[in-house]
């Protein structure tokens, strides 16, 4: 069983069964349930620490202090020094229209 954070979640296939894994969908369901808001807390740090990786090969980006949210600085740069491959194409749609 999967509980997702959030009111949308297609779904997650079980790889070894080909089978899709039951879920629930919870909106701000970090505050009902403590595995969602650990996974949340999970989440944000590998995130963070993968970013600080990327930073290291994208310095033109700021990336190091903004962790990956749109700050000036780093929708600057973006029209400055174009995307890469590490950037959300959500984020993107919104910035580029």
């Amino acid at each position: 069983m999967i509980l997702m954070d959030g009111p949308y979640f297609r779904f997650y296939m079980d790889p070894t069964t080909d089978e899709a894994i039951s879920h629930i969908c919870v909106p701000k369901g970090d505050a009902s349930y403590i595995a969602i808001a650990a996974a949340s807390i999970l989440a944000k740090e590998a995130r963070d620490e993968w970013v600080s990786e990327v930073a290291v090969d994208h310095p033109e980006y700021g990336w190091e202090k903004n962790k990956g949210y749109g700050t000036k600085q780093h929708r600057d740069a973006i029209k400055e020094h174009g995307v890469t491959t590490h950037h959300r194409m959500s984020f993107l749609k919104n910035l580029l229209g």
